[in-house]
Parts: structure tokens; C-alpha cells; sequence
């Protein structure tokens, strides 16, 4: 099916319009990609921000804690888990971190190693 056009069939543009036309509106297009890609690049720098070395591509430090009380957290920003209360784990410093100064958590100094994370 043919598109619609104002004009009558068989009758073309005029010459000197055409062509304006047609760049103007790619000029539009790839404003509007540069600004599509100044966002992406903006959000991937707020995320790194938010979420720390692993966003960053940087290895994530661990540190070794007892929790105190039963939480629910996400060492990775993508799956949740259960941590229970008495268990020791070795924690992103951004998970341990907060947990240890709100007291949901202590620092665990012993030798004893803390479970692998399936």
C-alpha cells in the first residue's frame, strides 16, 4: 500500500525543498541519539556511583561478619538472600559495612572460614 501524501500522484516535491527537508530531519535524528547516548552515559556513572567497586569493574572486598540478628540482603545487586542469624559470612563491604554500624552484625575475627556462597 502506497503512503499518503498531500500532494497529488505523480507530482514530486519541488527540488529545493526535498533535500532540506531530508537533512533537517537527520540532523534531528542524530541530535536525538547523541542525547539518548549522553543519558545512557550519565545513568551508567550514577550506577557506578550507587553501587560501588563491582559496578566499577573493580573486585568487591569481602569481609568476614557473624550476624546477630535473621536479614534478608543482596551481596551483588541482583539476587537476594537469607542470612540467619549466628552464621558467618563473608560479606561485600558495602552489605557488612552498614550491618556492622546498625548492629545487625559483627566483625568475626576468628580462624574458622565462613561458608562458600552457592
Amino acid at each position: 500500500m502506497a503512503a499518503r501524501t498531500s500532494r497529488p500522484p505523480g507530482k514530486a516535491a519541488p527540488a529545493n525543498l526535498a533535500p532540506t527537508l531530508q537533512s533537517s530531519r537527520i540532523v534531528e535524528r542524530e541530535g536525538a541519539l547523541e542525547d539518548l547516548a549522553r543519558q545512557a552515559k550519565a545513568e551508567v556513572e550514577e550506577a557506578r556511583k550507587r553501587h560501588g567497586a563491582a559496578a566499577a569493574g573493580r573486585p568487591t572486598l569481602l569481609r568476614r561478619v557473624r550476624m546477630l540478628e535473621t536479614r534478608k540482603g543482596s551481596p551483588d545487586g541482583i539476587r537476594t538472600v537469607l542470612y540467619e542469624a549466628g552464621a558467618i559470612y563473608a560479606l561485600p563491604e558495602a552489605l557488612a559495612g552498614p550491618w556492622i554500624a546498625k548492629g545487625i552484625a559483627e566483625e568475626e575475627k576468628s580462624l574458622e572460614r565462613a561458608p562458600e556462597l552457592k
